[in-house]
C-alpha cells in the first residue's frame, strides 16, 4: 500500500531525491544501451575535437601577437617617415639615407616575413576549424541513435516512478477539462484573453492537477518625445553703449503617452479536490518563516490577534499555532471550520517546515488560492523555467556532456515540480479524499483539449500564424470543428498589432514669448488578427508505458509516416 506523503520536505531529502537519481540514472542506462552506440569511439572523436579547438585557440593568440607586431611596425615607419619630413633640414646626407636604408629594410621584412606568416598562420586556423566542424559532424553522427530515443514524455514517466501517487496525462484531454468544470466547479474563463504556452495534466492520488504557462496581453503605456529648436532675435545695449543684435536659441520638448501593448507570462499550478468544498482563502508569500524577533513579524501577530478579536469578524478565529497563522496568513478565509479540519496540527507543521527552507526548496516562494473545490499555487521558481519538456535539451554530440545534462536538466526540472506540488502534499485531507469516479474507475475520453492545441499552435509559433503587418507578439486561440475524431484541422487565430505612425501638436511657451508647436511623433497599435492551420492526429490508443525506447521510436516514425505528418508531440502528430 502506497503511503501518503505527510512531510513533503523530509520525504524529499530522505526519499525521493534519491529516488529520482536513480531512476534517471537507469533511464539512461537503458536508453544508451537500446541505441547500441560506440561509447570509446565517440569520447575518442571529442578529446580530438577538444584538443583541435585548444590548438585553434593558440593559433589565435599567435596571430594576434603578429597582427600586433606588423602594426608596431608600420607605425614605427610612418613615425620614421614623419620626423624625416620635419627635420629634413637639420639631417645630413648620411643619416637620410640610414633611415630610408632602415626604413626600405622594415617593409621587406614585413612583406617578406610577417604576412607571410600571418597567411600560413590564418590558414592553419581555418584548416583546424574545418577538422573541428568535421569531427563535430562525426560525433553527432555517433550519437544518433541514442539521440532519436529521447520523446516529449521522458521526465514524466521517470517522475510518476518516482513518485507513485503521481500520474500524467499524455496530454490535455477534453475529459480532464470537462472533470474540472463539472465535478470540481473550475471557471476556465480566465483563459479568454490569454493563450496557453504549455500545459501538463494528471492525478495526484486520483485528483486532477494542470501546470499550464499562459501568455497574456495587457494594455500598457509608452512615453514618446519630441523636440523644437526656436531661433530669435533681441537688440541689447553693450558695454559700448551701442545696440547690437544677439541671437538665441532654445529646444522646447513635449511627450506623448499612448497605449502600448505588453504581453507577459505566468506559470501556475491549478488543483482540483472536494476536501473542504466551501473554503475559499487567499495567502500572498510573506517571507516571515523563521523571522519570530523580527518587527514585520510581530506587527502581523499583533493585526491578526486583533482581528480575532473582532466579534463581527466570525469567519476568522486564530488558531493556537500563532506562527502558522502569521506566516502562512490566511485571515481572509471565509469558514473557519473548515480551514481548520484542512490545515490539522501535522498540515501546520509540514507547512512551516516548507516555508522555512530555502535551501533543499525554495521556502516561502508560492501565492495559495484556494476557491472552494479548486486550488491555485503560483510558485515563483517556475517563472523562470521552460518545461515544455522539449527532448532538443538533452541532445548533445558528447556522449558524457550528454549524460550529465540529462542528470541536471531532470532533477532540476522534477525538484521545480515537486515543491510546486508540496503546499498540497502538506496537507493530510487531500491525500485521503479521492474523487469517486478514480475508486470505481471509468472510461476515460482521450481527446484533446484546447488548452493543448493552444499549447501546440504556441510550440509552432507565431510566425506560422500572425498577419502579414503585425508587428508585436500574439496571443495564439485556437478553434477545433465538431464530431472530430482523432483526425482534424484546427484553425488559429493569432491576436496582434500593428502600427500607424501618428504626429501630435504640443503647444509650449518658448523664452521668446511666443506659443509654439512642437511636434512629437508616436505609434498607434491597431488589432490586427492573422489565421492559420494546425493539421494534427491523436495518438489516442497507444500505451507507452511497457514498451522499449527503440520500439517507442519506431511507433512515433510510423504514426508521422502514414499520416504525413512533421511533429510527434506529447502523443499528437502535427504539421502546420
Amino acid at each position: 500500500m502506497i503511503q501518503d506523503i505527510c512531510d513533503p520536505l523530509t520525504e524529499y531529502i530522505d526519499v525521493f531525491r534519491d529516488r529520482f537519481n536513480e531512476v534517471a540514472e537507469q533511464t539512461f542506462a537503458e536508453l544508451a544501451e537500446e541505441a547500441n552506440i560506440d561509447i570509446e569511439a565517440n569520447r575518442e572523436t571529442c578529446r580530438e575535437r577538444y584538443a583541435t579547438e585548444d590548438r585553434i585557440s593558440l593559433v589565435k593568440t599567435r596571430i594576434g601577437w603578429w597582427k600586433t607586431w606588423r602594426f608596431l611596425l608600420w607605425l614605427s615607419i610612418v613615425g620614421v617617415l614623419i620626423a624625416d619630413i620635419v627635420m629634413y633640414q637639420q639631417l645630413e646626407t648620411w643619416m637620410r639615407i640610414t633611415i630610408s636604408v632602415c626604413v626600405a629594410s622594415v617593409i621587406v621584412y614585413i612583406l617578406t616575413m610577417v604576412h607571410p606568416r600571418l597567411k600560413k598562420l590564418e590558414s592553419e586556423c581555418n584548416d583546424l576549424a574545418k577538422k573541428v566542424a568535421r569531427l563535430e559532424k562525426q560525433a553527432w553522427e555517433q550519437m544518433s541513435p541514442l539521440n532519436r530515443l529521447y520523446d516529449w514524455d521522458v521526465l514524466t514517466r521517470m517522475m510518476s516512478k518516482t513518485v507513485p501517487r503521481l500520474e500524467f496525462d499524455p496530454y490535455f484531454t477534453t475529459q480532464r477539462l470537462t472533470d474540472l468544470k463539472e465535478t470540481y466547479g473550475w471557471d476556465d474563463s480566465f483563459n479568454e484573453s490569454r493563450s496557453v504556452v504549455y500545459s501538463h495534466s494528471g492525478l495526484i492520488n486520483g485528483n486532477p492537477f494542470v501546470i499550464c504557462r499562459t501568455k497574456k496581453m495587457e494594455m500598457g503605456a509608452k512615453t514618446y518625445n519630441g523636440s523644437e529648436t526656436i531661433y530669435w532675435t533681441t537688440r541689447e545695449k553693450g558695454a559700448d553703449g551701442k545696440y547690437h543684435t544677439v541671437h538665441h536659441s532654445q529646444v522646447l520638448t513635449a511627450s506623448v503617452t499612448a497605449p502600448y501593448p505588453g504581453y507577459y507570462e505566468k506559470t501556475r499550478l491549478i488543483y482540483g479536490n472536494t476536501a473542504a468544498p466551501d473554503l475559499i482563502f487567499y495567502r500572498k508569500q510573506s517571507n516571515l518563516a523563521g523571522k519570530e524577533n523580527s518587527l514585520s513579524f510581530k506587527w502581523n501577530r499583533r493585526s491578526l490577534r486583533k482581528k480575532a478579536r473582532n466579534l463581527s469578524n466570525a469567519d476568522f478565529a486564530m488558531m493556537s499555532n500563532e506562527e502558522f497563522e502569521v506566516c502562512f496568513d490566511t485571515s481572509n478565509r471565509n469558514n473557519n471550520q473548515q480551514f481548520a479540519l484542512l490545515f490539522t496540527p501535522l498540515a501546520q507543521e509540514s507547512m512551516l517546515k516548507l516555508l522555512k527552507d530555502n535551501e533543499v526548496g525554495f521556502g516561502d516562494d508560492f501565492d495559495f488560492d484556494k476557491h472552494k473545490m479548486i486550488n491555485t499555487i503560483v510558485p515563483n521558481h517556475m517563472q523562470e523555467l521552460n518545461l515544455d519538456m522539449n527532448p532538443n535539451q538533452y541532445r548533445n554530440f558528447d556522449y558524457d556532456k550528454e549524460k550529465e545534462d540529462f542528470y541536471t536538466i531532470n532533477a532540476r526540472y522534477f525538484r521545480a515540480i515537486y515543491f510546486s506540488l508540496a503546499p498540497l502534499l502538506c496537507v493530510p485531507m487531500y491525500q485521503q479524499i479521492r474523487p469517486q469516479y478514480h475508486i470505481y474507475g471509468h472510461d476515460m475520453q482521450r481527446n484533446s483539449a484546447f488548452l493543448e492545441h493552444e499549447a501546440l499552435a504556441n510550440f509552432w509559433g507565431n510566425d506560422n500564424f500572425k498577419h502579414s503587418s503585425c508587428v508585436t507578439d500574439c496571443i495564439l486561440k485556437t478553434e477545433q470543428p465538431e464530431g472530430r475524431e482523432d483526425d482534424s484541422t484546427i484553425t488559429v487565430y493569432a491576436h496582434g498589432y500593428r502600427t500607424e505612425q501618428r504626429i501630435t501638436y504640443i503647444s509650449k511657451w518658448g523664452r521668446d514669448g511666443i506659443l509654439h508647436r512642437v511636434p512629437v511623433n508616436w505609434d498607434e497599435y491597431l488589432p490586427v488578427t492573422g489565421t492559420g492551420y494546425i493539421y494534427m492526429k491523436e495518438d489516442n490508443d497507444f500505451q507507452d508505458t511497457p514498451i522499449t525506447n527503440r520500439q517507442r521510436f519506431n511507433h512515433i516514425s510510423e504514426v508521422l509516416d502514414q499520416a504525413n505528418l512533421d511533429l510527434y508531440r506529447r502523443h499528437i502528430a502535427s504539421k502546420v
